[in-house]
C-alpha cells in the first residue's frame, strides 16, 4: 500500500528526520488520503491503497491474491467504486504494536451484570492491566536497547573510519625522492625513506639500468607528497642478451636486416678493402659470437671495394674467346680464368662471364670467362641454378637486381607477370657465394651455395616472397 501510496501522490505517507520518527507516526497518525495531494487519482484506486494500509490488520487484504483481483478489477473499469467503508479503515486507529504499548491488547469494557459478577470482573482487569503494564514497560525497554545498540555501533563505526582516514589531521608534506638508478632492496632497507611504503609493480628488461635496480617511479621525484605516500615502483629485470653471429663475407644489406631483427641497431662504416668486394661486410664491433644487450648498437664496415678508379664489365657473352678477350682489354681489365663447358654451340663460345655486365669493377680488374667446348671435360667447376618466382600482384614494372656477394650482375626494368621467374645460374668450384635478389631497393629473397661438395647446396636466407609490396 505504501509503494502504490508513493507512486500516485510523490510522496511517503509518514515522514521524519529520522527512523525511529517515521515509525511513531506510522503508529500514532493517520496518511492524508492519496486524491488531497493528487486530485486525479480515481475513487476504486484510492480505495484499494487505504484498504492496504489500513490500521487495523483485520480491515486490509487478507493476502496479496484479493488485491491483486481488485487491482484486476479497476483496470478493467476505472470508474469502479468498490464502496468500502473508508471510516472503519481509521476508527480503530491504533496498530497492534500501539495497543500493545498502550496496554489495551485483550481488554474488553464489559458491564457487570450483578454485584458479584462485577466484583470479579473489577478485580480481573485491574489484574490484567498491571500486567499489560509490565508488558509495555518490557517492550519499551527493548525497543530503547534496540535504538542504544544502533546509535553505538553507528558512533563505533564512524569512530574506526576517521581513525583510519583522519580527515582533520594535518599531514607534513615532503619532496618525493628520486629513487631511479638506486637499488630497490637498498631503498627499502634506507632509513632515509622510511616515511615512505613501497609497492613494486612491474619487472621489464632495461637498457640504462642493471638488474634489481630502479627504472621508474610514481610519483616523480621533485613532486610535494604527504608522508606516508606509497611509491609506486619498476625493477629492471637487466639486459636481455643476445648472440653475433658472424657477418664478415655477407652482403652488407642483408646483415643489416638480419642484425635488425635480433633487435639491435646496425650503423655502417663505408671503407676501401684491396681484396673485398664492394658492398661486402669486412668486420663488426662488437665481432662474431659475443653477447650483447638488446637495442645496443652493432657498427658494420662495409667495403667500397679497393678505392681505385672503376669501370663497367664488358658484356662478351655469346662472343667467341678471341673477340671476348679483346673486348675485356680494351675495357682496361684483364681476362681471369677461362673455364670450359660443354655446349652444343661449338668450340671457344663465351656462355658466361664473371663479374656479369654491368658490375662495376676496379681498372686493372680481372673477368673469368666460361667457355663452350664440343667434348666433355672434367672439372671441378660445378653450376647452382637459383630460381624465385616474381610477385605477379604487382601491375607496373619494377627495377630488379640480382647481387653476387655483392656485385650486381643484373639490373633492369621488368613487368614481374611478363618475366615471370628470377633465374641465376652460379658457378663455383669450393666456398660459398650469397645471391641477393632486390626489387625497388628492397631485399625480395637471398640464398647461400656452399660449393665444398660433390654438388652445390642451395639454402634460402631471406624468404619476403609472399605478399611482398615494394
Amino acid at each position: 500500500g505504501i509503494i502504490l501510496y508513493e507512486m500516485l501522490t510523490g510522496k511517503l505517507p509518514f515522514e521524519g528526520d529520522n527512523p525511529i520518527a517515521v515509525a511513531m507516526k506510522q503508529v500514532e497518525e493517520i496518511a492524508i488520503s492519496p486524491s488531497v495531494i493528487n486530485p486525479k487519482i480515481p475513487q476504486g484506486l484510492e480505495e484499494i491503497v487505504l484498504k492496504a494500509m489500513a490500521k487495523n490488520r483485520n480491515n486490509r487484504y487478507y493476502s496479496t491474491l484479493e488485491m491483486l483481483q481488485d487491482l484486476q478489477r479497476f483496470v478493467q473499469n476505472p470508474a469502479i467504486v468498490f464502496g468500502y467503508n473508508q471510516t472503519a479503515f481509521h476508527l480503530d486507529t491504533k496498530s497492534e504494536a500501539q495497543k500493545f504499548i498502550d496496554g489495551e491488547d485483550n481488554l474488553q469494557d464489559k458491564k457487570p451484570t450483578n454485584k458479584k459478577q462485577g466484583t470479579k470482573s473489577r478485580s480481573k482487569t485491574k489484574h490484567e492491566v498491571e500486567k499489560s503494564g509490565r508488558r509495555r514497560l518490557s517492550f519499551l525497554s527493548v525497543l530503547f536497547g534496540v535504538t542504544c545498540a544502533f546509535v553505538l555501533g553507528t558512533l563505533i563505526f564512524v569512530g574506526y573510519m576517521f581513525n583510519k582516514h583522519k580527515p582533520f589531521e594535518v599531514v607534513a608534506e615532503v619532496d618525493m625522492p628520486s629513487l631511479i638508478g638506486q637499488n630497490y632492496e637498498d631503498v627499502k632497507n634506507n632509513e632515509e625513506y622510511e616515511g615512505f611504503t613501497f609497492e613494486e609493480v612491474e619487472q621489464e628488461y632495461s637498457l640504462t639500468q642493471p638488474a634489481g635496480h630502479i627504472y621508474g617511479q610514481y610519483p616523480t621525484a621533485g613532486k610535494r607528497v604527504k608522508e606516508g605516500t606509497t611509491i609506486k615502483i619498476k625493477v629492471s629485470k637487466g639486459s636481455q642478451t643476445v648472440k653475433l653471429t658472424d657477418f664478415v663475407g655477407d652482403e652488407s644489406s642483408l646483415v643489416v636486416s638480419q642484425i635488425q631483427g635480433l633487435g639491435l641497431i646496425a650503423e655502417q662504416t663505408l671503407m676501401t678493402h684491396e681484396s673485398i668486394k664492394e658492398g661486402v661486410v669486412i668486420s663488426t664491433d662488437p665481432p662474431a659470437n659475443e653477447t650483447v644487450a638488446v637495442g645496443s648498437t652493432v657498427m658494420v664496415y662495409v667495403s667500397v671495394g679497393s678505392g681505385k678508379e672503376k669501370t663497367v664489365v664488358p658484356n662478351v657473352t655469346s662472343q667467341d674467346i678471341d673477340t671476348a678477350r679483346a673486348m675485356i682489354t680494351e675495357a682496361g681489365l684483364n681476362v681471369g680464368k677461362i673455364i670450359p663447358r660443354p655446349s652444343e654451340y661449338g668450340e671457344g663460345l663465351v656462355l658466361n662471364q664473371e663479374p656479369n655486365y654491368p658490375a662495376p669493377i676496379d681498372i686493372g680488374g680481372t673477368v673469368d670467362l666460361y667457355v663452350s667446348s664440343e667434348e666433355p671435360l672434367d672439372s671441378d667447376v660445378k653450376t647452382a641454378k637459383v630460381m624465385a618466382l616474381m610477385p605477379v600482384h604487382i601491375k607496373e614494372n619494377v627495377h630488379l637486381v640480382v647481387k653476387q656477394d655483392g656485385v650486381i650482375f643484373i639490373d633492369e626494368q621488368v613487368l614481374p607477370e611478363d618475366k615471370r621467374v628470377v633465374s641465376v645460374n652460379v658457378p663455383g668450384e669450393y666456398g660459398s657465394s650469397t645471391i641477393v635478389i632486390y626489387i625497388n631497393d628492397k631485399i625480395y629473397a637471398s640464398y647461400d651455395i656452399n660449393f665444398d661438395g660433390p654438388e652445390p647446396v642451395i639454402k634460402q636466407t631471406v624468404d619476403n616472397i609472399e605478399g611482398f609490396t615494394p
